[in-house]
């Protein structure tokens, strides 16, 4: 696969610099801890409700994100992201990618979907919150993934009853049978409930997701930057922009290969945006595994990552390690040092290095060293053509 040398040397410093973060165990699991002096949601940093239920599991959910400029065929609008706490999007194969979607409260989790099959990189950045899990079918190395870590009592498969398919759409010709499967939070409470299924709906409180700013918000020591742009590869793009007056982030997916493009909303909202208050693109090694089509995301080692919040950014390191080792978002001196976080719900998009070429905030690409050049066109084509999909 040809690259710049600009990108080489980046994909040589990230291998060489960044080590991988140390091991930790698994949540202890236990049905009658205490509430800890924390008051915050642990995934969102947020205030807790008054009817946070301390001790659930969340839930996250694989939601399809097939896009076809006929709409029959494609997985928009999806349903229930507006209230996720935190969206993850990677590619998965042929240039597509899906997102999953977690939910701190499954019992009050909205109607979520179109459920697709998961993939190992989505179950890696899953299994150290101890989330239950739904999604409808796997890859074999996903599959491995739960096999390694007992996750049958975790594992929400359609065989449970959590899902179920709105057949209204396809019956009236509206959507493709595949983009028909839904979850909600009644299914999946229903199905713990099913002690027939051997389900674990409780345990121990999950670790935060991020390092927390103590003062609920710090100011960014970056640029302000009000639009965002990088190719997940040739088949699609992102473009997310800040709202000044909202102070929310929203996405839109572009699809390439047919010159259109969609917003992110939520068609539980009458396809109202879906805002984020964090968002984070974070750079990797992207391969193939030996069947030549499913995406092998490197996640051992982590690399550099961009993270904005308030309308401004902060170049950052982003180190992972296991399966079961949590991300971790930490400075650029190599001490890794846990960077605060501001409270709120996030959007994490892991990106290949073969797309670094494509990365522009505000209109300026965005090279290796982290310096700017100005660009003719936002997302030239730069270091697309060595995409092998």
């Amino acid at each position: 696969m040809k690259k710049t040398v600009a990108l080489r040397i980046f994909a040589m410093l990230i291998s060489i610099c960044f080590s991988a973060c140390t091991k930790r165990t698994e949540p202890s699991q236990s049905d009658d801890s205490e509430p800890p002096a924390a008051t915050v949601n642990p995934l969102t940093g947020l205030e807790r409700g008054e009817d946070y239920k301390y001790g659930a599991r969340p839930v996250a959910v694989m939601v399809n994100n097939i896009m076809s400029r006929d709409e029959y065929q494609s997985a928009w609008p999806q349903s229930g992201l507006s209230e996720a706490d935190i969206i993850y999007e990677m590619e998965t194969e042929g240039g597509i990618t899906r997102y999953m979607a977690i939910f701190r409260d499954y019992e009050h989790m909205p109607v979520t979907g179109p459920v697709r099959s998961a993939r190992d990189q989505f179950v890696q950045m899953m299994i150290p919150f101890g989330s239950l899990f739904v999604h409808d079918g796997c890859s074999t190395y996903a599959q491995a993934l739960l096999d390694r870590f007992a996750y049958a009592d975790k594992d929400l498969t359609p065989d449970k009853g959590v899902t179920f398919r709105d057949l209204t759409l396809y019956n009236r010709g509206l959507k493709a049978y595949e983009h028909t499967e839904y979850t909600s939070g009644k299914l999946i409470s229903d199905a713990i409930a099913d002690e027939s299924n051997g389900l674990s709906g409780y345990y121990t409180e999950p670790s935060n997701a991020f390092k927390w700013a103590e003062n609920g918000t710090r100011a960014l020591k970056g640029k302000e930057i009000s639009e965002i742009y990088f190719n997940f590869s040739k088949s699609y793009r992102a473009r997310i922009t800040y709202d000044k007056a909202a102070g929310k982030y929203t996405k839109e997916h572009i699809n390439i290969a047919s010159d259109f493009s969609k917003p992110l909303v939520d068609a539980n909202l009458d396809n109202a945006p879906v805002e984020f208050d964090n968002v984070f693109v974070l750079w990797t090694q992207i391969s193939r595994y030996p069947d030549g089509i499913l995406s092998n995301v490197s996640l051992n080692f982590g690399g550099v990552g961009y993270y904005f919040n308030g309308g401004r950014m902060e170049k950052v390191r982003w180190i992972k390690g296991g399966a079961n080792d949590p991300l971790k978002i930490v400075t650029l001196d190599g001490t890794e040092t846990e960077i605060e976080i501001n409270p709120g719900k996030s959007y994490i998009a892991v990106v290949s290095l073969d797309y670094f070429g494509t990365f522009s905030l505000d209109g300026e690409l965005v090279d290796a060293y982290g310096d700017y050049s100005t660009a003719e066109e936002i997302g030239t084509e730069q270091g697309v053509e060595s995409d092998d999909n």
